[in-house]
């Protein structure tokens, strides 16, 4: 007898009718036909954070039910056959407090997708997914340790065995399943064996965060189709049973690898070696490898040769990310293919001319490093677009630095300790974006910026500026928006900002402006937004606000003399 049970339920009377929703409290019942009408398909039945130990085997007796949710009941026990002629295609059992799985209790239903995850399962009976047509299994959170033979089998889809105790793996545990994924993450296993996976199909192997020392020789071969292993946060030192294996992608984050050879992961085009212990790149290493992505970031390189990366010629991203390098020969990256090459947070002080001759990089980032200086000849490559200097103790830029980048767009230069900028060191190139916030810039040479046609978005605030100059802003035709806020400047020449026809956005808050005049503004565009805020004691004529009537209305709180 099932008591005060509160059943949520939604049914579709005809097919041009929409679903009638119910929920409803029975106070006692020995089944719910007992309770809710028969002779109906429901779309879903749900019963949630309510009281039941058992589900005996007349609980849904004569009830026809595409969803059934019973989450949170406290179910430690499910007799065989409750599930039958319920044709059910979908059960959620999560969170109950389930021991294990008897055969009988799942067999020959149409069911195809099944959550028992964080019950207190620590075990399953072999055939118990017999005559199922399961295609997602999710076992997430319960007390399993071991996957013994046939338990799993035949699956074919999605098998989830996360966060359980699991330690040993059987012999064809996974018999003739085809499994789009199967997960294994966070679990106890030490050593892959080559008879772990017999007879598996799968895409995607999870086995990340387990204790995996050891990787028996061709214990992977057996598995057919796979395109992806993730063995991240394991405490592998030993990657040579991929040497010759195909693999789209394997991720080994976060493992105990000191060393590459050369010649390794020969049939892999995505590779993940992020946080391990990798102090140097060989020459020659990745020759002629199918890579595309390679990520040694959070390792302990300091070097890299002119021949650490030779012959590697599919490589399109290479991430390098939080090492210790300190130098780069010249022609490390000369004729390769890398679209995106990532060099920040290490130790570089110094590039020489002809660091980056000759390269096809996109994307360069060189952020949090220790560059002083920047000089021509270190960036001719025609087809860089973005490049990243932000965080750096970067001084001074010859002019000319940077001609020979005829594509690029952005490039980045916050946070560094320049005090000026100088005429020819931008001029006349493609950029979009131009970064200089939280510099020390007191100075910037007029026509600094000239010819800059393509410029959108010009960053100097944070700076040190006192005086905004005539000629300095002007002719820039597709400027959007200009910040100089948080500087100091005290004064604008009339007409600093002539010829911005698509400016949209000035911002001058948190300067020393004692005086502003509409002249200061001359032939901005009326929709102008420009923000005088926390400027002290700034006097605004009349005419401002007329010409630019959001001053008034939104841009000149704390500024006691209006």
């Amino acid at each position: 007898m099932y008591q005060n049970i509160t059943v949520h339920s939604s049914y579709t009377p005809n097919l041009e009718d929409e679903p009638v929703v119910e929920e409803r409290t029975f106070p006692n019942f020995d089944s719910l036909k007992d309770c809710i009408s028969t002779g109906i398909n429901f779309n879903y039945v749900k019963i949630i954070n309510q009281n039941l130990p058992v589900l005996h085997k007349n609980f849904l007796t004569g009830l026809k039910i595409k969803k059934l949710v019973i989450e949170g009941c406290g179910i430690t026990h499910i007799e065989a056959g409750v599930f039958a002629a319920t044709d059910t295609n979908f059960i959620n059992l999560t969170k109950n407090k389930l021991q294990g799985i008897s055969k009988g209790v799942f067999n020959d239903l149409p069911l195809k997708t099944l959550y028992l995850d964080g019950n207190e399962i620590e075990y399953i009976e072999e055939g118990a997914f017999l005559n199922t047509k399961l295609i997602n299994l999710s076992l997430r959170r319960n007390k399993l340790q071991t996957v013994k033979t046939g338990v799993l089998s035949p699956i074919n889809g999605y098998v989830d065995l996360s966060e359980n105790q699991i330690a040993d793996i059987e012999a064809n545990a996974f018999n003739n399943s085809s499994l789009s994924s199967l997960v294994l993450s966070r679990n106890n296993l030490t050593t892959i064996k080559k008879y772990s996976f017999s007879n598996l199909c799968v895409g995607y192997l999870d086995l990340s965060y387990n204790k995996i020392t050891y990787i028996e020789e061709n214990a992977l071969e057996p598995i057919a189709n796979i395109y992806g292993v993730n063995l991240e946060s394991n405490e592998l030192k030993n990657y040579y049973v991929f040497n010759n294996f195909p693999l789209y992608s394997i991720n080994l984050n976060n493992n105990n690898i000191s060393k590459l050879e050369r010649g390794c992961f020969k049939k892999v085009s995505l590779l993940y070696l992020s946080d391990n212990t990798i102090d140097a790149i060989e020459d020659y290493t990745f020759e002629n490898l199918s890579l595309k992505r390679l990520d040694l970031s959070m390792n302990q390189i300091s070097h890299l040769g002119a021949y650490s990366f030779k012959g590697v010629k599919n490589l399109e991203v290479l991430e390098l990310t939080g090492n210790r390098i300190k130098s780069i020969e010249i022609d490390t990256f000369k004729n390769l293919n890398i679209r995106q090459l990532y060099l920040g947070r290490n130790q570089i002080k110094i590039l020489e001319p002809g660091t980056f001759t000759e390269t096809n990089v996109l994307e360069l980032f060189l952020d949090n490093n220790n560059i002083t200086d920047i000089n021509k000849g270190i960036f001719q490559s025609s087809k860089l677009n973005l490049l990243i200097l932000n965080n750096n103790n970067i001084k001074y830029i010859e002019p000319g630095s940077f001609d020979e980048l005829s594509e690029i767009k952005v490039i980045d230069l916050s946070r560094n300790k320049l005090d000026d900028i100088k005429k020819r060191t931008f001029s006349s190139l493609p950029f979009e974006r131009l970064n200089f916030q939280e510099n020390e810039i007191v100075h910037i040479d007029e026509g600094a910026f000239e010819n800059l046609s393509c410029l959108t978005d010009l960053n100097l605030g944070k700076n040190k500026l006192k005086k905004i100059n005539q000629g300095v802003f002007c002719n820039l035709e597709k400027l959007f928006v200009l910040y100089l806020e948080d500087n100091i400047v005290e004064s604008i020449d009339p007409h600093a900002f002539k010829n911005l026809p698509k400016l949209q956005y000035l911002l001058l808050q948190n300067n020393h402006l004692a005086i502003v005049t509409e002249n200061m503004f001359c032939k901005l565009p009326e929709s102008l937004n420009l923000n005088l805020e926390y400027n002290g004691n700034v006097s605004v004529s009349p005419g401002l606000y007329e010409k630019f009537p959001s001053v008034k209305e939104n841009f000149l709180n704390d500024n006691p003399q209006n």
